[in-house]
């Protein structure tokens, strides 16, 4: 079974590319931190991920660096010219908080509907 789960922040803003087969996908790194030691400083790791189609689009839409994500997939190891390579292949993500979503919930405001009482009928104005 090749299951992952992490937890972590965006390094930079994803981009959203496209193979030649018009696929698209996003590649990005996630910052997760490691548990903390004592008097040690956070330490954390950072992850590179890869999306493909419908989620590397949803990723590019609305998330930006700085949020924090839950992302589950397959670690994925290949090799090339003698060096081995790992990353996440994201298969679901779970936002957590977006800068993006936390910006337009401070810019919408709210305000009762007002009834309409029936006392301005008889005025001219």
């Amino acid at each position: 079974m090749n299951n992952v789960t992490l937890m972590g922040r965006l390094t930079r803003d994803p981009e959203l590319k496209r193979t030649s087969k018009d696929n698209s996908y996003c590649n990005f790194t996630l910052a997760v931190n490691r548990p903390k030691v004592k008097d040690n400083p956070q330490e954390a790791d950072f992850i590179p991920c890869v999306a493909w189609n419908k989620t590397a689009e949803i990723i590019e839409s609305w998330l930006q660096k700085g949020d924090r994500l839950i992302v589950m997939g397959r670690l994925n190891v290949t090799k090339n010219d003698d060096k081995y390579y790992t990353n996440v292949i994201v298969e679901k993500i779970n936002f957590i908080d977006t800068i993006r979503t936390s910006k337009e919930k401070k810019s919408e405001t709210w305000t009762e509907p007002i009834e309409d009482d029936g006392l301005d009928e008889g005025f001219p104005f």
